[in-house]
């Protein structure tokens, strides 16, 4: 059957004007229950409107541009099934597209995934995960930090920029910023692979492990939970630089540095519930004072 009787069959079915005889001709070339299924979804969503005819001259144009012009037959019939066929591109599009999660800076983002798993977001941290086939494999991608609960099933992978962790079933935390990513197991296993310094590793309850420039070390966790999910930030020798910038994400805040050594090494912690006692916890242990400018959303630190 010529390209040119299959769209013209394909409008007709989409209209409700097929005969039972088309219809079964049309079946020949493939079953039609998926497609059913997709258009009565496609219901659901609501795109961004679209010039029909204008993407399909573009189209056109270009697909005929070496060819003689030759006067269509079926002019209507051509120009449905371009609508179709660039509706079910933007649909194809949508889906791949997976649904984005941004938890902004001071938020925190709880998500209930398509097989009940848990994943809190930290914030200033994102997660893109994909729903299409779920059910045979559980794929997502993570900027940032965030505490996974995950039901058993299929394999559960996050990639990150630093590497992949691969998991069953299990209770684990992802930290991955810039370049840095630690992983702890809390419970269950984890695999953690990284191709950049080709390492593959199995952690186990307690067991965590980190990545930083070209380089791995062990961690151990001794409690059930990571205490960011009660508002508490840990730092052990960190650098300032780091360490203003959680609180920045935390308080939603803008700091303005001034001859400060950020790499000076920072060991304490502060909650995320109030902001005048971080500071001080902060500031008093670095020696360093701070002040609050008028939009009081920037505060100067010196």
């Amino acid at each position: 059957m010529a390209e040119t009787d299959i769209h013209i069959l394909l409008a007709k079915w989409l209209e409700g004007t097929i005969s039972i005889e088309e219809r079964k001709i049309l079946e020949k070339q493939g079953d039609l229950t998926d497609l059913e299924a997709s258009l009565s979804r496609l219901k659901d969503y609501d795109f961004e409107s679209m010039d029909v005819e204008k993407l399909w001259n573009k189209l056109s144009d270009k697909r005929n541009k070496n060819k003689p012009k030759q006067k269509s037959v079926f002019p209507v019939w051509i120009s449905i099934a371009a609508s179709i066929l660039l509706i079910f591109g933007a649909f194809w599009w949508w889906n791949n597209q997976g649904v984005v999660v941004i938890a902004q800076n001071g938020e925190r983002k709880n998500i209930i995934l398509p097989n009940k798993s848990n994943v809190v977001l930290n914030s200033g941290s994102k997660l893109k995960y994909f729903e299409d086939n779920w059910d045979k494999e559980r794929k997502m991608e993570l900027e940032g930090e965030a505490f996974f609960k995950v039901t058993k099933g299929v394999l559960f992978e996050v990639k990150t920029k630093k590497g992949i962790i691969r998991v069953l079933g299990t209770q684990f935390n992802v930290y991955a910023r810039k370049n840095t990513l630690t992983v702890v197991c809390y419970r269950g296993k984890v695999e953690v692979e990284s191709e950049q310094i080709k390492l593959n590793k199995i952690l186990e309850r307690g067991q965590g492990l980190i990545i930083k420039n070209g380089n791995s070390s062990p961690i151990e966790e001794m409690i059930n939970e990571p205490l960011w999910l009660s508002g508490v930030y840990v730092f052990y020798k960190e650098s300032l630089k780091n360490v203003f910038n959680e609180f920045e994400r935390q308080f939603d805040v803008k700091l303005q540095i001034n001859n400060v050594d950020l790499q000076r090494k920072f060991t304490g912690d502060f909650k995320n519930d109030n902001i005048e006692n971080a500071l001080k916890k902060i500031c008093g242990a670095m020696n360093l004072n701070y002040t609050f400018l008028p939009d009081n959303k920037t505060i100067r630190i010196y």
